[in-house]
């Protein structure tokens, strides 16, 4: 592998993780503040928040129809979902998701595996003030706590 080929793979990897870590924690002040319909823990005030819909990584396409159903629009090696309300599929994405997207790559058996699990993100002005322009965002899973012992 070149240099050249070396600096970009790093550069990819970099901005993938800060990316997920800005999403998740983007994500969590949201679904904290976030009025509607939300999925809940039995108990607890603190709300449960699946962007993966129950698809994992590696899931065929039979597998995410399934679980997903038909999408709404397919682009290129993705399959896209509208978030009607913030949700898909009874899943609750957060206050500022519009949309799902699965892509599709290799699969380390044959055929074609989901590679790629995002939320679309509308833009919005984060609770420190600065503007968040929207996008394509990983998808996180944001577990309701347990609810305090007394």
């Amino acid at each position: 592998m070149g240099h050249r080929a070396r600096r970009r793979l790093t550069w990819v990897s970099v901005a993938a993780v800060a990316g997920a870590v800005m999403g998740a924690a983007l994500r969590f002040i949201a679904s904290n503040s976030s009025p509607g319909t939300t999925s809940r823990a039995p108990g607890s005030q603190s709300q449960t928040i699946d962007q993966s819909v129950g698809v994992a990584y590696g899931d065929s396409s039979e597998q995410v129809l399934a679980k997903v159903g038909s999408p709404t629009m397919k682009q290129r090696t993705c399959w896209i979902y509208n978030a009607n309300a913030h949700v898909v599929r009874g899943a609750y994405l957060g206050q500022f998701a519009d949309g799902m997207r699965y892509c599709f790559g290799d699969g380390p058996a044959g055929g074609k595996a989901v590679s790629a699990i995002d939320v679309h993100v509308t833009p919005h002005t984060k609770l420190d003030g600065k503007w968040y322009p929207g996008g394509w965002n990983h998808a996180v899973t944001i577990m309701a706590s347990p609810p305090a012992s007394s």
